[in-house]
């Protein structure tokens, strides 16, 4: 069975006890994106609390944040893009395809 996708909590997850993401972290992340695994982040926080970590491994991502209540393309350099209610069901789409 191949990966095609993971979802990851930030806290105590992908972030370590420092709240950093470890160069470990980073380059898994960027080795999961370069084999076509979709990466989503899904996390309490907002937003703009979360792209650091996007600037840090470089990759553009989908966010799921406030605890679920926005689904958020974040990519570096640009500001969040939060996903209009009829894109969510297209990512149900991929996950249903993918599954």
């Amino acid at each position: 069975m191949q990966i095609k996708g993971v979802c990851l909590d930030l806290d105590g997850t992908t972030l370590n006890s420092s709240q950093q993401m470890s160069g470990r972290t980073v380059a898994t992340l960027r080795r999961a994106h370069s084999a076509g695994i979709e990466t989503v982040i899904a996390t309490g926080r907002p937003a703009a609390a979360v792209q650091p970590f996007i600037e840090q491994v470089g990759l553009s991502l989908l966010a799921i944040c406030f605890n679920g209540a926005a689904s958020v393309r974040l990519a570096p350099g640009q500001p969040p893009r939060v996903l209009a209610r009829e894109e969510p069901p297209d990512v149900l789409a991929w996950l249903a395809e993918h599954d």
